[in-house]
C-alpha cells in the first residue's frame, strides 16, 4: 500500500492590495503542484481559517462572558452561538500550555486531512495530482510566526510593487468603481490616507531590506517584473519551487481580468505616480520612506 503524501506545505503570499496579486495567483495555478481555489479573486483562506480555529484551544482568555458551558452542550452552533475558547478549565494533563500544546495537535490532524481531501478535489487540484506539493494562499497577515512554531515546512513570496504606484492604484479603482476600499475611509483627505499609507508601506519595505533577503523560505517577486517579463518571473519561481509554471495561459486571458485594472493597461501602470500623482503627495514618499525605495532599486 503506498504511503500518504505528506501534509501541503503552505505557500504564504505576503502582499498587499493593488500590487499584483491577482496575475501572481493566476501564474501560480498554472502548476498542478500547487493547491487552492483558482475561483477569482483567489481569496478562500482556508490555512487562516485552520489556524484560527486551532487557537481556540489555547486563547482561553478571548472567551466572552456569554459563552458558557449551558451553550457548549448546544447540538449544533446557531448564528449569535459561535465557538470560543473552552469556558471551562483545561486539565492539565491535555498539555495546552505544555511543550506540545493541543492546538498544535489539532492544527496538524485538521491540515493533513485538509491536504488530503484538497488534493482529490478538482475545483482546488484540475489535474487531481497526487504528487501536488504546496497550498497558496494570499496573507496580509504573518501567520509565519506560527507556522514556524508549529514546525511546519513552508514557503513565502514577498509580492513588491512601486508603493506610489499602489497608491495610485488605490485611488483609480475607486473612482472607476465609487467605492471607498482600501482602508480608505469617508470623508478623508488624499494626503490623511497617503500619510496612514506610509506607515504601513515604510513597515514592509523594512521588513523586505531586513528580514527577506537571508530567509531560505522566501523570494521577492516584483510587480514591475511580471508585467515586462512574466515567463521570465515564471521560469524563476519554478526553479526556486520546485514545480513547472507557464505564463503562456495567464498571458492569454488579459482580456478577461481588464475589470480588475484600474490603468489602460499593465505597462501603463508602472510609473504612473509620476504623472498623476500630487507633487505634495510625491514630496512625502521621498521624505518618509525615500531611503527605502532607493534601498530596493526604485527611484525616490
Amino acid at each position: 500500500m503506498a504511503s500518504e503524501a505528506p501534509p501541503l506545505q503552505p505557500l504564504l503570499l505576503l502582499f498587499s492590495a493593488r500590487s499584483g496579486s491577482t496575475l501572481l495567483m493566476q501564474l501560480l495555478g498554472t502548476s498542478p503542484s500547487i493547491v487552492f481555489d483558482r475561483a477569482y479573486p483567489f481569496e478562500a483562506r482556508y490555512l487562516a481559517f485552520y489556524l484560527r480555529w486551532a487557537w481556540q484551544l489555547a486563547d482561553a482568555g478571548l472567551r466572552r462572558v456569554e459563552w458558557t458551558t449551558e451553550r457548549v452542550a448546544g447540538e449544533r452552533p446557531t448564528p449569535g452561538n459561535r465557538i470560543e475558547p473552552p469556558p471551562f478549565p483545561m486539565p492539565a494533563g491535555f498539555a495546552v500550555d505544555g511543550p506540545s500544546p493541543l492546538w498544535h495537535a489539532a492544527f496538524h490532524g485538521a491540515w493533513r486531512e485538509f491536504s488530503r481531501r484538497a488534493r482529490q478535489h478538482e475545483p482546488c487540484s484540475p489535474a487531481r495530482d497526487p504528487a501536488a506539493i504546496y497550498y497558496a494562499e494570499k496573507s496580509r497577515t504573518p501567520f509565519r510566526g506560527s507556522l514556524l512554531e508549529l514546525g511546519v515546512e513552508h514557503r513565502v513570496i514577498y509580492l513588491l510593487r512601486d508603493p506610489r504606484d499602489i497608491l495610485q492604484s488605490i485611488w483609480a479603482f475607486n473612482q472607476k468603481r465609487g467605492t471607498a476600499s482600501f482602508s480608505v475611509q469617508e470623508h478623508e483627505t488624499q494626503r490623511e490616507f497617503a500619510l496612514r499609507f506610509l506607515e504601513d508601506r515604510r513597515r514592509r519595505l523594512r521588513t523586505l531590506l531586513e528580514i527577506a533577503p537571508d530567509d531560505p523560505r522566501a523570494t521577492i517577486v516584483r510587480y514591475e517584473d511580471m508585467v515586462h517579463d512574466l515567463p521570465g518571473v515564471a521560469a524563476r519561481l519554478s526553479a526556486h519551487l520546485g514545480v513547472q509554471l507557464d505564463a503562456a495561459p495567464v498571458l492569454a486571458q488579459k482580456k478577461e481580468f481588464a475589470d480588475h485594472m484600474s490603468s489602460k493597461g499593465p505597462r501603463a501602470s508602472i510609473g504612473r505616480w509620476q504623472r498623476e500623482m500630487d507633487s505634495e503627495i510625491k514630496l512625502l514618499f521621498a521624505t518618509e520612506i525615500g531611503r527605502e525605495l532607493e534601498a530596493l532599486g526604485y527611484e525616490a
